[in-house]
């Protein structure tokens, strides 16, 4: 019995897809032993070989003209949060600190519904906050852990933040992260614009 794997091998920052077959239990990856029980970078998830890439990680910092206190109420409220997710399909507000929500991202490596749990974390009004954002859909698991840190500006302010997918599992594992990386710049483009839209900018 033999197994055709599709795995996507890092080079030099890019991944190269091929396709070979190989007889269990041994797998050979980029010259050495695949080992199932202590190999955490590469899964076997539905016949294809995931080879994991380094999580993805964003940041930067954006200049409005709304003080500090309106800004921080504005992203710490999840109900005027899920204006800004692109392809939102619904969103349920759970608590205070909660929502729910289920999209339909239209990428090329992500298709179907996608729920969506937002989770507030510690928050320091009008200065910083935490939220978790936990994503899943067929094949696909991912946890976001993002920061806000605001300032004040002159007569506005500044927003510092980062965002960190600390879990990626699924076949989008082994996406290029020069792909998730292109998505990920379009869905916060379209998040900032929709801030400074309904901060009247």
């Amino acid at each position: 019995m033999s197994l055709v794997i599709k795995a996507g091998l890092r080079d030099f920052g890019q991944t190269n897809w091929c396709v070979f077959r190989v007889r269990p239990p041994l797998l050979l990856i980029a010259g050495r032993p695949y080992n199932s029980g202590f190999d955490e970078n590469i899964s076997i998830v539905e016949g294809t070989l995931c080879v994991a890439n380094q999580l993805p990680e964003f940041g930067g910092e954006e200049r409005f003209a709304a003080s500090s206190e309106k800004l921080f109420a504005l992203l710490t409220n999840l109900d005027a949060m899920t204006a800004t997710i692109p392809d939102l399909v619904s969103s349920e507000k759970v608590d205070e600190r909660t929502m729910k929500c289920v999209v339909r991202p239209g990428f090329s490596f992500l298709r179907g519904t996608m729920k969506l749990v937002m989770k507030l974390g510690d928050v320091n009004p009008p200065e910083s906050a935490q939220m978790t954002v936990e994503a899943q859909g067929i094949g696909v698991a991912m946890t976001i852990h993002s920061q806000l840190k605001i300032s004040p500006e002159g007569e506005g302010s500044r927003l510092d933040w980062t965002a960190k997918v600390d879990q990626l599992k699924g076949l989008i594992s082994a996406v290029s992260p020069g792909l998730i990386k292109a998505a990920a710049d379009q869905v916060i483009r379209h998040a900032w614009s929709q801030v400074r839209t309904q901060l009247g900018e």
